[in-house]
């Protein structure tokens, strides 16, 4: 983002230093070092005494020479545009104020507070604020991904980093013959086809990691003592996701199963199912 603006900028002021700076920057912090050696080049050639652009080429050059402290550079060091530098250590901005975990995915609010992209996600599913400062936010609930951020969390704790992605595509994750969602709602047939306007937060939040998995969930009835332990496995054909954060899907059902029992998951129920067919009816069989 921050590379776009520069680039317009300079289209605008084909000579500006500024825009060369900040260009050559977000290049650098983007780890697209070769890129950032031609801005700030580019910018020496118009203003050869331009100090920040001389400091900018010179970490450059040392990242590309695998100088000592260009070592360091790549093993974690975060240099800021000034040319002043500074050891990357653990502390509380690396953490998400909601899951109060390592950032992943991190993305920053207009308000300039980041989160996970997930997180993030998951509470413009309950209202259009900022979760710190409570600010409305006119955007959308997936925001881009806050490159340079990642690239620094990566660098700097890339086991930790790992175990949160595998953190994430675990709690994703649905296996075919393994626990299912489960949307409590009517008893459903195989074969029906149904439309279903989703607008809790806690089922949009299971609708879209149904869609990023193999969108399968179950659909059971509600009755005084919990769920009905009968139950029938359903297919989302049809997802359209409204401006408002609701989504209008199409399912169909599949097949039967019996709810072995069921838990609580991020505020929607899951349930162990075990599959089971009709039974075949002989001809002549009164009904």
């Amino acid at each position: 983002m921050a590379a776009n603006d520069a680039k317009v900028a300079l289209e605008l002021q084909p000579g500006s230093a500024e825009a060369r700076l900040q260009l050559g920057t977000a290049r650098y912090l983007l780890e697209e070092y070769d890129k950032a050696l031609s801005e700030f080049k580019a910018g020496l050639a118009i203003y050869p005494e331009h100090k920040r652009l001389r400091e900018g080429l010179r970490e450059v050059e040392e990242v590309l020479a695998g100088s000592p402290f260009g070592s360091a550079a790549k093993a974690g060091t975060k240099r800021a545009a000034s040319g002043e530098g500074r050891e990357v250590t653990w502390d509380d901005d690396l953490e998400c104020t909601l899951c109060m975990e390592m950032l992943f995915e991190p993305v920053t609010s207009p308000c300039g507070h980041t989160f996970c992209q997930d997180c993030f996600a998951r509470a413009m599913d309950h209202h259009n604020r900022c979760p710190m400062c409570r600010v409305v936010l006119h955007v959308g609930r997936k925001l881009p991904v806050t490159v340079a951020l990642r690239s620094i969390l990566l660098r700097n704790f890339p086991e930790q980093y790992e175990a949160r992605r595998s953190e994430m595509e675990k709690s994703q994750r649905i296996e075919d013959d393994g626990p299912v969602p489960l949307f409590v709602m009517s008893l459903v047939l195989p074969g029906e086809r149904i439309a279903l306007n989703i607008f809790e937060p806690r089922y949009r939040l299971m609708i879209r990691r149904c869609m990023d998995g193999n969108r399968i969930f179950a659909m059971g009835e509600a009755v005084p003592a919990g769920v009905r332990p009968e139950a029938c496995q359903v297919e989302i054909i049809e997802c359209q996701s409204l401006p408002d954060g609701r989504y209008g899907i199409e399912v169909v059902v599949k097949r039967r199963l019996r709810i072995s029992r069921t838990w609580d998951q991020d505020g929607y129920r899951v349930a162990q199912p075990e599959y089971f067919g009709d039974v075949p009816v002989e001809p002549g069989t009164p009904a």
